[in-house]
């Protein structure tokens, strides 16, 4: 509950850019769940491209680290 009532109050303090960033930031945290979800899935049939798939969305991950 106090986790909560921290969260609303930053919320309301944050500026809207900070409040955008952490809703795109949650839904591709969301969508990279789901991306690894669909290549497990890939895996059983297909593993060769299973593992391209993996690889895309490593190399994706760098790019984010790397600022590119």
């Amino acid at each position: 509950m106090r986790d909560m009532n921290r969260q609303k109050k930053q919320l309301k303090t944050a500026s809207p850019d900070v409040t955008t960033f952490k809703v795109l930031f949650n839904t591709v945290q969301e969508t990279v769940v789901k991306l690894k979800d669909l290549i497990e899935k890939v895996r059983a049939e297909d593993p060769d491209t299973a593992d391209k798939l993996s690889t895309g969305l490593e190399m994706f991950g760098k790019t984010l680290v790397k600022g590119e």
